[in-house]
């Protein structure tokens, strides 16, 4: 091999743990953070770090500059609670904005959604509709059919989540495999 070959693949080698910290980092350090927040505040610093696992379609409405989540809910609770978490605020160098709708369907043009659960769950033809634009969507339903690509599920106190690569795949998203090595279950395959 030559010393070219041998760089490369020792600088590759280095990226890919630099990744896996980084991936082991959210959880721990939301982990550690938790003790003082409730679940959904959680969720919602969660959220601010997701974003740099994903990548958007080129010519996709990925997130650039400021960071817009939508919340896709009724619930009040949900609203004040990552909303107030968010909108704002400054995560990570980028300023965040919470805009909220009442249906699923107007969640439109935005790069993040949270679908709260009063709210149907994804299928595919809304992911056909946003699959050139790219959609990363955050969810916390537990049993059934969950299609958030992102959803969140409390346990013992702990907030963790489900990773969902099908709807990755539905969304025009790729999803970074370093972040499905933290995740509590994985559907579908990258």
């Amino acid at each position: 091999m030559t010393k070219k070959g041998n760089d490369l693949g020792i600088l590759r080698g280095t990226i890919a743990l630099h990744l896996a910290l980084l991936c082991l980092l959210i959880v721990h350090t939301v982990e550690a953070v938790g003790a003082g927040y409730q679940p959904r505040q959680l969720m919602a610093i969660m959220i601010t770090k997701f974003p740099r696992y994903a990548t958007w379609p080129p010519g996709g409405n990925g997130p650039n500059g400021k960071m817009v989540l939508c919340l896709a809910t009724k619930d009040r609770a949900l609203k004040s609670e990552i909303g107030g978490m968010l909108n704002r605020k400054d995560f990570g160098g980028r300023k965040w904005e919470v805009k909220t709708v009442d249906s699923l369907n107007d969640a439109k043009g935005y790069p993040l959604v949270f679908v709260g659960k009063d709210m149907q769950e994804p299928d595919d033809a809304w992911y056909d509709e946003r699959r050139k634009e790219g959609v990363l969507t955050f969810g916390e339903k537990s049993g059934g059919k969950r299609t958030s690509i992102i959803n969140f599920v409390v346990v013992k106190k702990k907030v963790k989540f489900d990773l969902n690569l099908d709807s990755a795949g539905k969304a025009g998203l790729k999803i970074n495999s370093r972040l499905a090595d933290v995740a509590r279950e994985v559907i579908g395959k990258p």
